[in-house]
């Protein structure tokens, strides 16, 4: 996962889906909304006693609920978890077809020439 900056942590924190384990919290991600049809699913991530649990499978599907009730029609993700996805109903798509994530994200990141993630989108 990508460093965020506690600023640009704090500027989107309504954006993000929290999984809690009575008061612990065990998981989390982040909705990231391009135009009213594109969103992006990120900074997806459950505590390792967590994983295999279906807590990362429960934050997905609560923010393609979120999109679904935005209208959103296109949701994708950058990942490098792949199969993750592809049980969810994703499919691998080139990440260039993406340009609003690239000029708006990748530009910044200092993977961008070097880039192993995987693009997978889904039509909600």
């Amino acid at each position: 996962m990508l460093e965020r900056s506690v600023e640009k942590i704090i500027e989107n924190i309504r954006n993000f889906i929290v999984a809690c384990d009575e008061d612990k919290l065990v998981g989390c991600c982040a909705l990231s909304f391009f135009t009213e049809e594109l969103a992006e699913i990120r900074s997806l991530a459950v505590c390792d006693t967590y994983r295999k649990k279906g807590t990362g499978s429960l934050l997905v599907k609560k923010a393609e609920d979120i999109c679904r009730d935005e209208g959103v029609k296109f949701i994708f993700a950058l990942t490098l978890s792949k199969d993750f996805f592809i049980r969810l109903g994703y499919k691998v798509v080139n990440k260039d077809i993406f340009p609003q994530k690239i000029w708006r994200d990748c530009t910044n990141c200092p993977k961008i020439m070097a880039c192993d993630e995987i693009a997978v989108r889904k039509t909600l």
